[in-house]
């Protein structure tokens, strides 16, 4: 019977120790917050320091780091008030700094300590430090600090929390008036509290996952100084000075490089020698693509096709109109351009005339010139030759000494500069976890990147042969603009392919429908390199050229050579479209498409744009 009970005894205490034996091992495991002190330093400015000794034991569970969760967001009486809260460091116990990350969220600011690039176990001594602005509250004068210790946002137990706050500097501790209370939200449980030579020491023995310390700190009247508007704008140009010192250094620093490299040697509002377009002759000197170059630094597509006309006055392309049948009526004639060899006396081909005869005529790199070729077959072909004709147009000036530099380069620096900036405070602002210093800097490299894109424009600079060049261009666009019809007359005897001559010259101008215009009158006949449809080499059957019938039309004309230059302004730009998708159908391009309308008026007006199917 005796042994029947041990052995009873025996069968009842055996899971009873192993119980005890996995409580005292959970417990020793456990996770926890051994000690959490907090020391506040309140100063005269109505700001804090608070620096955050955390003792967390983080037992047997490896972690890669903690949340520390602070609420940023207090009520006080009737009102709402959120304080501003700068981290100044987060280190371990032999000082070493941990990889943080603070994120804003709403009420409460969460800075992330830790890195999952590594795991921590046992005990550590986290100490986070961070100042704090607009904390301190005034009634009648009256300064006071309401805190949240801890804050509410642990999922851990704290064994022990200590707050010990500092009066300002001068302010005996003994005028102090304090309490503390912990518990969940809405529930006040008093904590322990003692005075001492510097200050109150507020305490709680144990805090639950979810509890809060608050303690409320009330100082004498006039120790702590009010921030007025004064303070407040300092505090606020403390955060936001990158926001103006870095757009201000940016402008200074493009202001002298533009002072020292990008002014023009002279100034074209000023008076001087070689104002005339005629003595030398500037057509002589610059063709029609240079001259739109040089006037606003800038080689533009309208520059480049009226290198087109000008070959053609100088006998190296014909243009040609052909029919094409087309029962809708949408579609206007065909536009072919025949190569031709000039004569001995033709003034040589300078590179980027010769590259731009090269993407018309070449079938295959390095390969022979075709004799014609039609508008439609350029069409998406064309375009990946504009950047090496418009580079060549830019270093022929640049070696004829009309620039210091390449203007387009000069301009892909200060526009680069502008998207590093840009991509920089993006990044920032992007990153950003506290609305002061950082968003500061965001924001000031922002606005450096728009100085630098906006002052990109203003950075080429002329020569002095520039400079002067650009007086007589003005003096050419002046007779283009004003020239009478008697004294284009008297111009046209001396000179018969005067219109042909100064036709891609007005062009880059921007004048050509004047020019046209002032010879809608005085021209009987379109120039040799052009085959209008409807007039000298457009023959019906049965009718001889230039018939009473076909009597030469100079308006018509006029509207017609228009809208085959706008036609070829748009055509050779053209990009190859998208490829078709299952519900999109493809439209077949037929060679040769490229066409024009005589509709509209001149050369700015009217006309289809890109022709063909």
């Amino acid at each position: 019977m005796i042994r029947k009970r041990r052995r009873f005894q025996c069968q009842w205490l055996i899971p009873v120790f192993a119980l005890l034996s996995l409580l005292s091992i959970g417990s020793a495991d456990a996770e926890e917050i051994r000690s959490f002190d907090v020391d506040i330093k309140t100063f005269k400015d109505s700001s804090f320091l608070v620096t955050e000794k955390i003792d967390y034991d983080f037992g047997d569970v490896e972690r890669h780091g903690i949340h520390r969760v602070i609420p940023i967001l207090y009520t006080r009486g009737p009102n709402d008030y959120r304080i501003d809260l700068k981290l100044d460091k987060v280190i371990d116990e032999r000082g070493t700094p941990y990889e943080v990350q603070k994120l804003i969220s709403g009420e409460k600011v969460n800075i992330r300590i830790g890195s999952p690039a590594y795991t921590m176990k046992g005990r550590h001594l986290i100490t986070v430090q961070y100042r704090v602005r607009h904390g301190v509250n005034f009634f009648d004068g009256a300064p006071e600090i309401a805190w949240n210790v801890t804050g509410h946002d642990w999922h851990v137990p704290i064994a022990r929390a200590t707050c010990t706050i500092h009066p300002p500097d001068g302010v005996p501790s003994t005028s102090i008036k304090f309490e503390s209370f912990t518990g969940r939200r809405g529930q006040k449980e008093t904590g322990e509290s003692r005075l001492n030579a510097d200050g109150v020491v507020l305490s709680s023995s144990w805090l639950r996952p979810g509890d809060h310390f608050m303690a409320r700190v009330g100082f004498p009247e006039g120790s702590v100084r009010k921030p007025d508007s004064k303070l407040s704008f300092l505090w606020w140009l403390e955060d936001w000075w990158p926001a103006f010192v870095i757009p201000a250094f940016t402008a200074f620093a493009l202001g002298a490089i533009f002072w020292k490299f990008g002014r023009d040697p002279v100034h074209l509002s000023e008076s001087g020698p070689s104002a005339d377009w005629t003595s030398p002759d500037l057509l002589a000197e610059l063709r029609p693509a240079q001259l739109g170059t040089v006037i606003d630094e800038r080689c533009d597509m309208h520059d480049i096709v009226a290198t087109v006309l000008d070959l053609c006055h100088r006998g190296h392309l014909r243009i040609k109109q052909l029919s094409r049948e087309d029962p809708y009526g949408f579609e206007g004639p065909s536009i072919q351009f025949l190569r031709c060899e000039p004569g001995d006396d033709a003034v040589l081909l300078i590179r980027f005339e010769q590259e731009f005869l090269r993407g018309m005529f070449e079938r295959e790199p390095g390969g022979r010139l075709d004799d014609t070729v039609f508008l439609g077959d350029l069409k998406f072909q064309f375009q990946s030759r504009i950047a090496v004709i418009r580079k060549s147009i830019y270093d022929s000036l640049v070696q004829e000494g009309y620039f210091q530099t390449n203007p387009h380069e000069e301009r892909k620096v200060y526009y680069s500069l502008a998207l590093i900036l840009l991509i920089v405070g993006a990044l920032l602002l992007f990153l950003a976890s506290e609305v002061s210093s950082v968003v500061g800097w965001a924001v000031g490299l922002l606005l450096s990147a728009g100085i630098s894109a906006a002052s990109a424009p203003y950075m080429p600079s002329r020569t002095h042969k520039g400079c002067l060049a650009v007086r007589r261009i003005q003096s050419l666009s002046a007779f283009l603009l004003d020239a009478g019809i008697e004294e284009i007359e008297a111009m046209e005897a001396a000179q018969p392919d005067l219109f042909s001559r100064m036709l891609p010259y007005a062009m880059v101008l921007g004048l050509e429908d004047r020019w046209a215009t002032c010879f809608s009158t005085i021209l009987k006949e379109p120039p040799s390199w052009y085959e209008p449809l409807d007039y000298f080499g457009a023959e019906d059957e049965g009718e001889e050229k230039g018939s009473a019938d076909k009597a030469f039309d100079a308006r018509a004309f006029v509207l017609e050579l228009g809208a085959c230059v706008r036609t070829m302004q748009s055509d050779l730009v053209a990009s190859p479209p998208p490829a078709p998708t299952s519900i999109r159908m493809a439209v077949s391009q037929e060679s040769g498409s490229g066409s024009a309308s005589a509709s509209g008026s001149g050369f700015g007006a009217g006309g289809y744009g890109p022709g063909g199917p």
